[in-house]
Formats: C-alpha cells, structure tokens, sequence
C-alpha cells in the first residue's frame, strides 16, 4: 500500500504514539550518574526522544531534567497547544558544583548534562578510619 499524502500518515499515527506513551508505552527514559576528573555527567536516554523534547533548568539548588512531547499534536485538544509530560526529576544540586558552569549537550540520542566541581577540585574524598 502507498500513501500519496504523507500527512495523513502522519496524523493517525501521532495520536497512536501519544496513548502509548501516556499509558506506558516505549519511551522508556533511563538515567545514569558518571564521574569524571573535573565534574559529574548526568546522561539521560529516551528512546524516540527528540532534543527539542528536553528540558533542564536550575532552581536554587535544584536540577530539573524533564521531557514532554512537542507540538500541538495537531490541536488535538482545541486552540490550546497540548504538552504532554513524559518524565520529570529534580536533583539537589551539591555545594561543591560550580552552578554557573553547569551545560547541557544532546548528541547521538542521548541527553548530557555537565555538573562541573567548583575550581576544578574534587570536594569530597574517603576518609581513613583509624585504629587505636
């Protein structure tokens, strides 16, 4: 079978995705925490999930990574453009990360973002326990 307007493929498909994802569906977000000399990298991947989905924001404190689907899914919902939260997690942010250098990368499907140490030391480090 072939479509002569793609749109209309489109348009029944999307509504698809989006039940889909609201009740569960594949786009299965996963988080993981590395540490490198000079910070820590919060990496961030969700299948189907495009950048322009992602969002981080600091306040005070706090890292807030969430996704939502884009668009107005074709005003599904009438005039009002319909954001459809996918995931949403908020970090405390610790006092030896320098804030103000905190970045953000998306590349090859996976979200990046940078918590550099403040003046590029390690501020926290095991502590020997004496004997006596």
């Amino acid at each position: 079978m072939r479509f002569e307007h793609k749109n209309i493929l489109s348009d029944f498909i999307r509504p698809i995705d989006l039940l889909n994802t609201i009740n569960g569906g594949v786009s299965m977000t996963t988080m993981k925490l590395s540490e490198t000399d000079n910070g820590f990298v919060l990496h961030v991947t969700a299948p189907t999930v495009e950048a322009e989905a992602f969002n981080v924001f600091i306040d005070s404190n706090k890292l807030i990574v969430f996704s939502e689907l884009p668009g107005d899914l074709n005003n599904m919902a009438g005039p009002y453009p319909v954001r459809i939260p996918m995931f949403h997690h908020s970090f405390d942010i610790p006092g030896f990360v320098n804030i103000g250098q905190i970045e953000a990368v998306y590349e090859e499907g996976e979200l990046k973002v940078f918590l550099p140490f403040k003046d590029g030391t390690k501020a926290h480090r095991k502590i020997d326990i004496q004997e006596f």
